[in-house]
């Protein structure tokens, strides 16, 4: 049997035909149940009529035999019976043939309304005879009565299915009778229903008012008790109207009307049982427990995936049978009112469409230049802007090409990229100068944009454009302006970079020549004059320093290195140096270190010291009495990154309020007076918050006229590894040359720097040869092999810069010289240019003996030297910090060297017991105490050392104490030297 729905859309798809097409297989088989009755019948016929046949052969044959019996019985002879009856005589043949036929169907005809004579020759085996054909007949229609009760046992089974099918295509055609009427019935109201929609809706005012009375329509259609339209707004369902035909569920819903909230969107249709348990399901709760409403339909309004409203039905009755074909319904009411909606919007934003082009046309055509050309160029429509930009009319310009108004600036590779870009239907935007009527030109600000047909050809374009003449008039002075601020730029760095080649080559010699006069002047009025110089000299190169420092900021093109420092040494350092100014002027000198800081972080060392020397130079310079205070605070930002804050809080004159916002500008001090009395070129704390921003952070100050003020130098930086200490250059004493053997040249066209540079390469040991220009170096260095070339950049006839390059030519990577550029010029472009050229290394004029060790050493450090000196070691000694450190006083620096060779083998003996006995304790402490006496030397490597052996005691593991010590033992035997020296010489 066909399941429900197949029929139902079977039916509904094929209503007549199925109808006409059941009707003929019902009467079909009527005739075929009609002629196998038929049928059956007449073979029953048959077989009771042989079987009568038979019998009737049987009594017949009795008959005789009962004659015979009789006749014997009488006669004893052959006689002929008197009588009238016709007497027949059995012969021998007549009998065979009797018995030949099954049947005996001959028999009965010969007996057949006849009188029967017998011989009485003849009667004896007659009689024989006929009890055989008796038996046989008997025999026959025993077996006959058989088959027969077996075929009548199959016909009375195929009877009965017969009767099963008759009445089941009976019913069947009764129900399907019934389905067709009832599906018609409903398609002929959905359409109606579907028609009064229309109807509504061309009757209605607007969308809303129809939708309303839909809701009623559907609800008398489909049996509903009562209906809620909801509508969306604000991407929410929000109540809007209600239809029942129960007043008492309108007044109770009138009643109840505040309590319909808005709700989410729902999507899909749901036909079935009121959810009273489902919590979206408020309405249909209070229906169910008020009215026993059990049935809740959901129809969304939507289309092509766009929601609409929502109509939420309500009924008393359950949805009952076909309830699928209810599903599609809705499914198509959902539809179509969607449809309706999206026609309707469609329609409203056709319209708004339509009103907002011709709006945004006058708009166009009052503000913007409008051109239509076809695909050829010819002007087809232009607007009054146009006519009055371009000083044609309409019929000037209508009909012509648009070449008309070309001024002639363009190239043709520019119009080229025009039309090879409109012409594939893309927009083409671009600058254009055209010219007028009058032969003047003027700039328009042009978008061209293709135009298409409905099969996506392009049929014209429309040119939007602004007039920009003004705008480029402007832009040329602009221009203008900003080339003249440009040369203005390079003016001032030509100038600063002149300036400072000027004043240091002259100092260089002047600085130099103070330097090696040290070491012949010792003390008196000489000595007194000559500490004048060199404090004057470096004070000179510090300006220099902060006005170079000053460019870099002002052009950003300050660059920051970032390695990983310690902070809380960087800070004591910078403490340090200004311990015996503080104790000069009896001023309290003391930090204030945040003890959860992180001490390694990553970041510039050198910037942080020189904002750090600045702030605590002018404390120290504007205090007079009572204290000055170093302040580390740190706040974290994220993951290993913080903020570091540093605070120099002073108890000095202070600042007041109308000076607190213009200190950090350039040049400028806090009053005239101050120049005057202290010093200083008005830069510092410029150059200070230019770093500070540099670093992704700033400066502040806080003050009080006459009692203090505080400056914080606040900087972004992320965590350090104490693993990864990029290690300060390393210094060599004066018998470097002894340990580290180096052929140079030096290369300068000034006799006085030749004189001084040879002077400290002499001091530390070395023999170094001279030339005065690039072809000399060219010329000497085939003939000699040289480790170390000190090139001065600027010489004559052959610069520092191309004699480098030929070298590059002349000579394999591995054999040529390590080039050292000597310049007055110490701008980063300067510097930069040197490493593109190949120059190693770079030492600004003037230069000191510091600055050259430093190079050196990184000479000594690189791959190339590295296993020509790999045993021996090097130390570093900055011996003006050192001596900053002990305030200046060499006696009491003496003395402490004295002591630091008393006291050195018992500390390093400690540390060799503790490690032998594996005494991490003793280990911690001893190599604590050791480093705190070596770094008043400021030897990084060997005061970083140690401190890995501290942690290692700290930690308990001394797994590889013991081959640390021994490389820290053999640094700290060269320091010693270093130190013996340094004690011997005084430098």
């Amino acid at each position: 049997m066909l399941l429900r729905k197949s029929i139902e859309n079977y039916v509904k798809n094929n209503s007549l035909n199925s109808y006409v097409t059941i009707s003929v297989l019902f009467f079909l088989f009527a005739i075929i149940s009609t002629s196998f009755y038929y049928f059956n019948k007449s073979f029953n016929s048959r077989y009771y009529a042989d079987l009568l046949n038979e019998r009737k052969s049987i009594i017949f044959l009795k008959e005789i035999k009962s004659k015979i019996d009789i006749y014997n019985a009488i006669h004893s002879s052959s006689e002929v019976n008197n009588s009238k009856e016709k007497i027949l005589i059995l012969d021998k043949k007549s009998i065979e043939s009797f018995l030949q036929n099954e049947n005996c169907s001959y028999l009965n005809s010969k007996i057949s309304n006849s009188n029967i004579v017998i011989s009485k020759n003849e009667i004896e085996n007659y009689s024989k005879n006929v009890s055989k054909c008796i038996n046989y007949i008997n025999k026959i229609n025993g077996e006959n009565e058989i088959k027969f009760k077996e075929s009548s046992r199959n016909i009375y089974y195929i009877e009965i299915v017969l009767i099963f099918i008759f009445f089941s295509l009976l019913v069947s055609f009764v129900m399907y009778g019934y389905f067709i009427t009832n599906t018609v019935d409903k398609l002929i109201k959905n359409k109606l229903l579907f028609s009064k929609i229309d109807l509504t809706v061309a009757n209605s005012q607007n969308i809303s008012n129809a939708i309303e009375k839909i809701m009623k329509i559907i609800a008398v259609r489909m049996g509903f008790d009562m209906g809620i339209y909801w509508e969306i707004f604000d991407n929410k369902l929000v109540f809007k109207e209600i239809y029942t035909r129960n007043v008492e569920l309108k007044d109770f819903f009138q009643e109840k009307k505040l309590n319909l909230t808005e709700r989410k969107i729902i999507e899909n249709i749901y036909d079935g049982e009121n959810n009273i348990k489902s919590e979206e399901n408020n309405i249909g709760k209070i229906l169910f427990n008020k009215f026993s409403i059990k049935r809740r339909v959901l129809i969304p309004i939507s289309f092509d995936g766009m929601n609409y409203g929502l109509y939420e039905y309500f009924g008393k009755k359950n949805s009952g049978l076909l309830q699928d074909a209810k599903l599609n319904l809705y499914k198509k009411i959902s539809y179509y009112l969607g449809r309706i909606f999206f026609k309707n919007s469609s329609s409203v934003e056709l319209s708004e469409t339509r009103n907002l082009l011709e709006q945004l046309r006058f708009a166009l055509d009052e503000a913007a230049i409008v051109a239509i050309t076809d695909t050829n160029g010819t002007i087809k429509y232009v607007n009054d802007k146009f006519c009055e930009i371009s000083g044609y009319s309409r019929e000037e310009l209508i009909g012509f090409n648009h070449r008309k108004i070309n001024s002639g600036f363009h190239s043709k590779v520019f119009f080229k990229d025009l039309w090879s870009t409109i012409l594939t239907g893309k927009v083409w935007h671009a600058e254009v100068k055209n010219k007028r009527k009058n032969g003047l030109f003027y700039w328009v600000d042009s978008t061209i944009v293709p135009i298409f047909d409905a099969e996506n050809r392009i049929i014209q374009f429309i040119a939007i454009r602004f007039d920009i003449t003004q705008k480029k008039e402007m832009e040329e002075v602009l221009f203008k302006a900003k080339d003249d601020a440009e040369n203005t730029a390079r003016s001032k760095g030509w100038f600063i970079s002149t300036m400072s080649h000027e004043i240091r080559t002259p100092l260089n010699i002047i600085l130099g020549m103070v330097n090696l006069l040290g070491d012949e002047i010792k003390s008196g009025k000489s000595k007194e004059y000559f500490d004048i110089i060199n404090l004057t000299g470096k004070n000179l190169i510090t300006i220099l320093n902060d006005i170079l420092d000053f460019s870099k900021i002002d052009d950003h093109k300050l660059e920051l290195e970032k390695i990983s420092f310690n902070i809380i040494d960087t800070i004591q350092e910078c403490v340090s140096m200004f311990g015996i100014k503080a104790q000069e002027k009896n001023l309290i000198f003391k930090t204030d270190l945040d003890e959860k800081a992180p001490k390694w972080i990553l970041g510039d060392p050198v910037r942080v010291k020189q904002v750090l020397i600045n702030l605590l130079s002018n404390a120290i310079k504007f205090t007079e009495r009572g204290s000055i205070i170093v302040q580390l605070r740190y706040l974290e930002e994220g993951k290993n990154s913080f903020v570091i804050k540093i605070s120099v809080i002073d108890t000095g004159i202070g600042l007041k309020p109308d000076s607190l916002n213009k200190i950090f500008f350039s040049f400028s001090q806090a009053e005239g007076s101050t120049n005057r009395k202290y010093g200083g070129t008005g830069l510092g704390l410029a150059i200070c918050k230019g770093i500070s921003k540099a670093m992704g952070g700033d400066i502040f100050v806080k003050s009080s006229y006459g009692k203090g003020s505080t400056f914080s130098f606040a900087f972004k930086a992320k965590s350090g590894d104490p693993n990864q200490i990029v290690q300060k250059e390393q210094s060599i004493d004066t018998a470097m040359a002894i340990k580290f053997p180096l052929n140079i040249l030096v290369a300068d066209d000034s006799v006085n720097n030749q004189f001084v540079m040879c002077k400290f390469l002499e001091k530390l040991g070395y023999s170094p040869d001279i030339a005065n220009n690039g072809k000399e170096v060219l010329k000497i260095v085939d003939s000699k092999e040289y480790d170390v070339i000190f090139m001065d950049c600027y010489m004559p006839e052959l610069n520092g810069f191309e004699t480098t390059q030929i070298l590059y030519q002349t000579y394999q990577k591995k054999s040529l010289p390590w080039i050292i550029a000597l310049t007055a010029n110490v701008s980063l472009e300067d510097q930069n240019k040197c490493k593109e050229t190949g120059m190693h290394d770079f030492i600004g004029k003037p230069f000191n003996m510091e600055r050259i060790i430093d190079s050196l050493n990184r000479l000594i450090s690189n791959k190339k030297f590295k296993d020509k000196f790999e045993e021996n070691y090097y130390i570093a000694l900055d011996k003006e910090k050192i001596l900053n450190h002990f305030s200046g006083d060499w006696q009491i620096l003496a003395r402490y060297i004295e002591l630091f060779f008393v006291y050195f083998p018992k500390m390093l003996s400690s540390i060799e017991e503790a490690i032998e006995k594996n005494e991490a304790k003793n280990l911690e402490i001893s190599a604590h105490k050791l480093k705190g006496n070596v770094g008043s030397f400021f030897v990084n490597e060997i005061t970083a050392e140690l401190k890995k052996l501290e942690e290692m005691g700290n930690k308990g593991d001394l797994t590889a104490a013991h081959e640390l010590f021994n490389k820290v033992k053999s640094k700290l035997n060269a320091l010693l030297l270093v130190l013996k020296n340094f004690l011997e010489t005084k430098h």
